[in-house]
């Protein structure tokens, strides 16, 4: 056999077996879901640049200064309430210089003494901490009743672009909660110079601001349970579940707007924004039926009769099951864009081994709502431990609280009235607490 002959045989083995193996590879691929296809990209560099990611920029557009982890600035004094500001805390607080304070060893070889610093104008006026909405809203309030010297809301009209609140005219709120919410609905009006009405306690109530045309409502909801049982702890309370209250109640809410009934539906032709949680109502719900069962099968010992336990499993469930009704219904009934936020659950003043179902319901509540179509609105959270703020065992008092929640409803109605879709992705993907 000559030499020629030879190289033209290797070369059409090794021809015959880099076929076979690109046609392996192929078949292989080909036997692979989509999503595992071609890893990298045939004929690309596999040691090149990665791929493009999203840019800082629209990081930073759709950053939730009340999502992020950060400290709440409270004033020494109580009459200073209103500067209470929540600082998210960002890469400036890692770079910035280092208080002497922290050296080591010691300066001087002195023991460590902290004071009572005010908080460092860079981090007050950093661009991720969020604005005083409620300064400005004020100001810009006592601007407009001055101007006009009425309570009709169309006599406003003509200032609706004054300022730079012009997105703030003729939105609608509508909080869907307890008595926590709705003080802090006329702790907001008085704020503004205006007071809510409720027909009845337990029922509505309704906070209107006609210098800007904007309404809070509050549906009063007692938690998620299906009946009206013998037990029930409030015998004037006639309604219990939600659809009933919706249909007898809440619904007589949702008229035209006018000067004298605000309505609910903002320019869109929905509510702004819908807050929405039960976590006190159905705490109380669970301890009052344990009891009122363990004593219908003759007081014999029984775990769901105990104020300081967790939920049970079939509990669980039930919430579950009913939050979701809830929210379902809610989109039903406003389309499939309403803006929801769950509102995080308050614990009591003096908390212990009695809220572990609260915080257990705040749990499920934040997973409902993510797979429901809900953001968060972390104003309990931001509370957590600050007992000090609260008027009595169960409601954060006006002041720091108030003022607090009163920014960041305004920071998410700011955000709805551009389009809540815009960032709703980025809102509903964040990890939770």
């Amino acid at each position: 056999m000559t030499l020629s002959t030879t190289y033209k045989r290797t070369g059409i083995i090794a021809v015959t077996f880099c076929t076979l193996l690109l046609a392996s590879c192929y078949l292989y691929q080909e036997s692979l879901p989509p999503t595992k296809r071609w890893a990298v990209p045939f004929g690309s560099d596999p040691l090149g640049p990665p791929p493009p990611h999203h840019d800082h920029a629209d990081k930073d557009r759709c950053f939730d200064p009340y999502r992020a982890p950060g400290y709440l600035y409270i004033p020494d004094s109580h009459s200073n309430y209103n500067q209470t500001q929540w600082i998210p805390f960002t890469d400036q607080l890692l770079h910035v210089e280092s208080l002497p304070v922290s050296s080591y060893p010691p300066i001087d070889g002195k023991d460590v003494f902290f004071t009572r610093g005010e908080v460092e104008e860079e981090f007050l006026t950093a661009p991720t901490t969020p604005k005083q909405w409620m300064q400005l809203v004020k100001s810009e309030n006592e601007i407009r009743r001055s101007a006009i010297q009425s309570t009709k809301t169309s006599d406003f009209a003509p200032l609706k672009d004054h300022g730079v609140l012009s997105w703030l005219w003729d939105r609608r709120v509508v909080l869907v909660g307890d008595s926590v919410d709705r003080f802090m609905t006329q702790f907001f009006c008085e704020e503004l110079g205006s007071s809510m009405t409720e027909p009845e306690r337990h029922t509505t109530a309704t906070c209107h601001i006609p210098s800007f045309n904007l309404t809070i409502t509050h549906w009063h909801f007692p938690g998620t349970y299906t009946s009206r049982p013998d037990w029930w702890w409030m015998p004037n309370m006639k309604l219990i579940p939600f659809e009933e209250r919706w249909e007898q109640l809440w619904s007589k809410t949702d008229v035209p707007s006018t000067d004298s009934t605000p309505g609910i539906r903002g320019p869109n032709g929905i509510p702004d924004l819908v807050m929405w949680q039960s976590g006190l109502w159905d705490q109380r719900m669970m301890w009052e039926s344990g009891e009122a069962h363990a004593k219908s099968t003759g007081g014999k010992p029984s775990p769901l009769a105990s104020r300081t336990r967790q939920m049970c499993w079939e509990e669980l469930r039930f919430t579950t099951s009913r939050l979701r009704k809830l929210l379902q219904h809610l989109h039903l009934s406003f389309g499939p864009d309403l803006p929801l936020l769950y509102r995080t659950i308050t614990t009591h003043r003096d908390s212990d081994a009695k809220d572990a179902n609260l915080y257990e319901i705040d749990r499920v509540s934040r997973f409902v709502a993510s797979k429901e179509g809900s953001e968060v609105f972390e104003w309990g959270r931001c509370l957590s431990a600050l007992t000090m703020l609260y008027m009595d065992q169960t409601h954060p008092a006006k002041g720091a609280a108030s003022w607090l929640w009163g920014n960041m409803l305004l920071e998410y109605l700011k955000r709805s009235s551009k389009g809540w879709g815009e960032c709703h992705q980025e809102g509903l993907a964040w990890g939770g607490r």
